[in-house]
C-alpha cells in the first residue's frame, strides 16, 4: 500500500494540467501490483490522475469477484485482463456484480479510443458477445447513450450452443440504448467481418466519434489484424438525425466492460474466458 501511495503521489506531481477541452492519455498500469482488482481507487489513480482530470471515474459495481484485474503483459509492461465468467449472460451476474467500469470524458470535437485486444487461448466464441471497450455519446432524443461497439460473433445463426456451422468473426455496429428506440442502431447498418478471429494474438482497435456537427455525429471503427499492414476502416456511419436530439452538445462516456449475450440464453459461455487490453490510448482532436 505504501508503494502504491508513493507511486500515486509521484505521478500526480509529474503530470502537467491538461485543458478541460482536450486530452491525450496513454494509460499505464505498470505501477499497480499484478493481481490488483481494477476498482474505483485504481481507476482514479490511473485514468483520472494520468489525464489531468479530463477523464474521470463514473462508476463500477464489480462485486466480490472482480472481472478486471492487472496482469503482466508483453515487453515487461502490465495491462488489464477482462474476464467473462462461464455460465453468465448479460452484464450483471451474482458475485461478479456489474461487469467492468465506466468513465466520464471531457467533451471534444472528436473523441478517439485506441487499444490492443487479445482474446486469450480457449476464449468461448460459440455465439456472440461484446468486446470490452466502447465510446458512448449521450443522445437527448433517446434519453440514453449510443455506443459504437464490436462483438465476437459466430458467422452462422446466433443464439446457438455451438459454432460448428460457421466461424467467429468481428461484428461492428452502433447501439442506441435509452427510453426511446431501445436497442436500435441510429440508422447505422452493422458490418460483419469475413475472417475468423484468432486467439492469442493482438488486434489493434480504433474507435472515433466525430461531433463536429453535433446534430449529425459520425462514428468510425478501424481494426488492424495481425496480417494487416495498416488499420482497416470496418464501420462508418453518420447518425440518423432523428436520434441525436436538439442539443448542440453531447456528453461522452468510455466503457470498459465485456459480456456474453445479445441473442438469447444459449450465449452463456461454457468456460471462463479472458481477454487482454493493452496500449490503451484515449484522446481528443481539437
Amino acid at each position: 500500500m505504501e508503494h502504491f501511495s508513493k507511486w500515486l503521489a509521484t505521478l500526480a506531481v509529474a503530470l502537467l494540467p491538461l485543458s478541460a477541452f482536450g486530452y491525450d492519455l496513454r494509460l499505464s498500469v505498470d505501477g499497480l501490483p499484478v493481481g490488483t482488482a481494477f476498482r474505483q481507487p485504481q481507476i482514479v489513480a490511473t485514468w483520472n490522475v494520468q489525464s489531468g482530470g479530463a477523464i474521470g471515474y463514473n462508476w463500477t459495481a464489480q462485486g466480490a469477484l472482480p472481472t478486471i484485474v492487472v496482469v503482466n503483459c508483453a515487453n515487461g509492461h502490465r495491462c488489464l485482463q477482462d474476464e467473462v465468467p462461464a455460465g453468465t449472460y448479460g452484464s450483471q451476474w451474482g458475485a461478479w456484480g456489474h461487469f467492468g467500469y465506466y468513465l466520464s470524458a471531457a467533451p471534444g470535437r472528436v473523441t478517439v479510443l485506441e487499444w490492443d485486444e487479445t482474446l486469450e487461448s480457449g476464449f468461448d466464441m460459440h455465439s456472440l458477445g461484446k468486446l470490452p471497450m466502447a465510446i458512448e455519446v449521450w443522445s437527448n432524443a433517446l434519453n440514453g447513450y449510443s455506443s459504437i461497439r464490436t462483438n465476437w460473433q459466430c458467422s452462422s445463426a446466433t443464439g446457438q450452443t455451438s459454432c460448428a456451422s460457421g466461424k467467429a468473426v468481428f461484428v461492428n455496429y452502433m447501439q442506441a440504448n435509452g427510453t426511446v428506440n431501445q436497442g436500435g442502431h441510429n440508422g447505422c447498418l452493422s458490418s460483419k467481418g469475413t475472417t475468423a478471429i484468432q486467439t492469442g494474438v493482438p488486434y489493434h482497435f480504433k474507435q472515433q466519434q466525430d461531433l463536429s456537427n453535433p446534430m449529425r455525429p459520425i462514428a468510425d471503427i478501424w481494426i488492424k489484424a495481425p496480417s494487416d499492414s495498416a488499420p482497416v476502416n470496418v464501420f462508418h456511419c453518420t447518425w440518423n438525425a432523428g436520434n441525436t436530439g436538439a442539443s448542440t452538445t453531447h456528453s461522452v462516456r468510455i466503457d470498459h466492460d465485456s459480456w456474453a449475450g445479445g441473442a438469447g440464453s444459449n450465449d452463456k459461455l461454457a468456460v471462463n474466458s479472458y481477454s487482454l487490453e493493452s496500449n490503451i490510448h484515449a484522446y481528443t482532436i481539437p
